[in-house]
């Protein structure tokens, strides 16, 4: 049996499991969505940080970036390529919870 934690905000209430105590990625990940509709506290380091990064350079998405130097670069210039490239960029979203 789990550790459960009743959360309440803005006349809403929820049960959350206890068993995972990080969000990670912020943007599009359906647990902080969650926490932020609410109104449950989470840190807002990352936040911050992006904050100051934002203002300091241009925003540039990975995505972006990748597809640039896979073109730039003539890498995975056939269907079977591409499908791999991909898959790769599909496992680095799920792996950090979060759009490219």
């Amino acid at each position: 049996m789990g550790v459960y934690e009743k959360m309440e905000g803005e006349n809403k209430i929820a049960v959350a499991d206890l068993g995972g105590s990080v969000v990670t990625g912020i943007l599009g990940n359906q647990l902080g969505l969650l926490a932020r509709h609410l109104s449950y506290t989470i840190h807002t380091m990352l936040d911050k940080a992006s904050k100051v990064k934002q203002n300091l350079y241009p925003i540039i998405y990975l995505g972006e970036a990748l597809e640039t130097l896979r073109k730039d670069f003539s890498v995975a210039m056939n269907n079977e390529d591409m499908s791999f490239f991909d898959w790769h960029l599909a496992n680095l979203e799920y792996a950090n919870a979060g759009l490219l």
